[in-house]
């Protein structure tokens, strides 16, 4: 089992935190153990989501097209927006 987590650094309250969009959630829980998890630091500067994933649906999942696009988008909004980011996976 791994445990994937999307931590955001963003840099005021003004500038939203990248959201993946409702397909991405969708197609995610069907192959996630258990949901996805969301949570903000006091100062409302850090985010952190987090789901736990099965080796077999991680490798499934890493070569697929609409992830992959999403994971360009990711990374396109959060510079465009200074937002620092981390995947750590465990």
């Amino acid at each position: 089992m791994i445990t994937r987590k999307l931590i955001q650094q963003r840099p005021n309250t003004s500038v939203n935190f990248y959201t993946p969009s409702v397909e991405i959630l969708n197609l995610l829980n069907q192959h996630i153990d258990g949901d996805i998890t969301t949570v903000v630091s006091d100062d409302n500067l850090t985010q952190t989501i987090s789901f736990d994933i099965s080796e077999e649906n991680h490798t499934l999942l890493a070569d697929n097209v609409i992830l992959n696009n999403a994971k360009i988008d990711r990374e396109n909004y959060c510079n465009d927006n200074s937002i620092t980011f981390n995947i750590v996976e465990t």
